[in-house]
């Protein structure tokens, strides 16, 4: 037996943006500012693996919640599963690329700014709430 959850009204697909994409890339913007004050070259590492880190949860977000829902729990957990190795691959092939292409790469800044927007989009994601329909809140 299929449970379908029923989004609040809290939880509508642009509150998912905002709270999964927008919340995460400001705390990034504040830690390029910060870092940029006292290096301009952890800044512009931060902000480079800040970016990495959005477009990767950008994916997971669109992978999850934008495409049509899944009928059975093996289908929401294979969508999940989908989303997160996506997000691991672009995340790899987008950290050999920064490292191949941008010269004067602080790792520091780099892991500051990637691990900011990768754990904020995932701290975000998981405190989102969905409610139950009726019939299916019974305690156990």
């Amino acid at each position: 037996m299929a449970v379908t959850l029923r989004q609040n009204s809290a939880t509508s697909a642009q509150t998912i943006f905002v709270r999964v994409l927008i919340l995460p890339a400001a705390v990034v913007a504040a830690l390029v500012v910060i870092l940029a004050a006292f290096a301009a070259e952890q800044g512009r590492s931060a902000l480079i693996g800040g970016g990495i880190g959005l477009v990767a949860s950008g994916y997971s977000v669109w992978r999850t919640f934008a495409t049509s829902r899944p009928a059975t729990a093996q289908g929401e957990l294979f969508t999940l599963y989908r989303a997160e190795f996506g997000k691991l691959v672009i995340i790899g092939a987008l950290c050999a690329l920064a490292f191949a292409a941008v010269d004067g790469l602080k790792v520091a800044g780099f892991l500051g700014g990637l691990v900011t927007a990768v754990l904020g989009g995932t701290i975000a994601a998981a405190t989102l709430t969905f409610e139950l329909p009726e019939e299916h809140r019974k305690q156990v």
